[in-house]
């Protein structure tokens, strides 16, 4: 059976008595296009993740919108993506402090970012809704994972207004890839074109 949860929105979203298939795609974007099949930036640049949600199958009906979210965002590998946590964006939620929040800095990457649509009855009914984005930068060389996750803070990762819940995160998650800044690839190469001309030289 339910149980009341304590905080005002784990009162607002209703908790899942049986199980269910999941009602809500979860994708993610990232504001750069695919090198060879995959999303590539330089060491220092900054990105922008946009996370998405809609809702699916028999769910997406008129009214049923999405009406409160809460999942968490893993990075792969801290040492080659860094987070720029104070860019979270939920625009175009309620942004209520009672019933939202940036989510809470880990080791890993961001716990429980969350937010609801009070007032909106059909968020992510028929398209995609942004539920929030963040910037990210390149720390080191190397291939890190952006994932986002469900996250159970305020009961459930998703709640509908006719109580639908729970998220499919089969497409929710990106791989980046972090390369050298081009101008360190020129003054790699520079310099062993005058190694080669030193080495050549001093056997001449």
């Amino acid at each position: 059976m339910c149980r009341q949860l304590g905080g005002v929105l784990g009162v607002l979203l209703i908790c899942a008595t049986m199980a269910q298939a999941a009602a809500i795609d979860v994708t993610t974007s990232v504001d750069d296009p695919y090198v060879d099949g995959k999303y590539q930036i330089n060491i220092g640049e900054t990105h922008t993740l946009s996370v998405f949600g809609q809702l699916k199958g028999a769910a997406a009906s008129s009214g049923n919108g999405i009406f409160g979210w809460d999942v968490d965002l893993r990075v792969g590998d801290t040492g080659v993506l860094g987070l720029l946590t104070d860019t979270v964006d939920r625009s175009g939620w309620t942004n209520n402090a009672a019933t939202s929040s940036d989510g809470t800095p880990m080791a890993w990457g961001l716990d429980a970012i969350y937010d609801t649509g009070e007032n909106d009855t059909e968020l992510g009914v028929g398209g995609q809704v942004r539920l929030f984005s963040i910037d990210f930068t390149g720390v080191s060389v190397g291939e890190s994972t952006l994932a986002i996750e469900p996250d159970i803070t305020i009961g459930t990762d998703f709640a509908t207004w006719m109580g639908n819940t729970g998220g499919d995160y089969s497409n929710a998650s990106v791989l980046i890839t972090v390369v050298p800044e081009p101008a360190s690839l020129s003054l790699l190469g520079t310099g062993f074109l005058v190694l080669l001309w030193l080495w050549r030289r001093r056997f001449k």
